[in-house]
């Protein structure tokens, strides 16, 4: 979900934009996007997967509870949505090591620990505009999940 399209766009995906039949996200235009275009996106079998995990804690929120429109809502109730402030520091929280300080945080500090050494959310993006062209996917493809 992550490869066409930004993290904070992704963090601001609403149920609505969510279409479980054909499978795809859409991101309407000028809404989330820098681009100002609508985007769409295939959903694997692993997103959708975590999205039926994700409707679990939607139904935990009660009826009428705007956070419920949105994929990602926050565990706070002034901000709807999961930000990308949280989302980049527990990517950095669990990168920290073994023994790092974990008060009243994670204790999986070494959860997403890679031989490259720390890694940011849009690198995520990067590596799959880097891996797409071996797979055969045209190069419009790789130029818009590179933006």
């Amino acid at each position: 979900m992550l490869a066409r399209s930004g993290v904070g766009e992704a963090l601001m995906t609403r149920w609505t934009d969510l279409d479980f039949k054909t499978r795809t996200r859409r991101t309407p235009p000028k809404e989330h996007t820098k681009s100002s275009a609508a985007i769409a996106i295939h959903l694997s079998d692993f997103v959708l997967a975590q999205c039926a995990a994700l409707q679990i804690v939607r139904a935990r929120l009660p009826e009428g509870e705007s956070r419920r429109e949105f994929v990602f809502p926050s565990q706070r109730g002034k901000i709807v949505h999961v930000t990308i402030h949280t989302t980049c520091k527990a990517i950095r929280g669990r990168q920290c090591g073994k023994g790092a300080s974990t008060e009243g945080r994670t204790t999986a500090t070494d959860a997403l620990i890679v031989s490259g050494g720390q890694w940011k959310c849009h690198d995520l993006r990067r590596t799959c505009g880097t891996i797409m062209p071996s797979l055969g996917d045209g190069t419009g493809n790789v130029a818009s999940c590179s933006r």
